[in-house]
């Protein structure tokens, strides 16, 4: 697998919209580029995307993701809990779950 640097937006994991579709630049983006052996963390809901390699090298990369599982989830879950987040919640945790008009 050739992967390239990662690209993030920074403070873009406080935004309460979703990110438009493709690849689109940002003004403020910025380029993680990780030595081999170095690892790179990041807030899973940081808007981020893969850049192209182009070092010449094959580079293979790792990705774990970890988070509540009551979070939101490209994977539907409709718990008891989650379900009473959902009709009882704060805002920020409907927020959490997807609870986004404008997307």
């Amino acid at each position: 697998m050739d992967n390239g640097p990662i690209v993030v937006v920074p403070v873009s994991h406080r935004a309460p919209f979703k990110p438009p579709e493709g690849h689109p630049r940002f003004p403020d983006e910025k380029f993680v580029l990780a030595k081999p052996g170095q690892a790179v963390m990041f807030d899973g809901w940081l808007y981020h995307r893969g850049a192209a390699n182009k070092s010449g090298e094959s580079r293979r990369t790792c990705l774990m993701c970890y988070q509540n599982a009551w979070m939101k989830s490209r994977e539907p879950f409709d718990g008891p809990r989650v379900s009473k987040f959902r009709e009882h919640g704060t805002p920020l945790q409907k927020l959490l779950l997807g609870d986004i008009g404008s997307w």
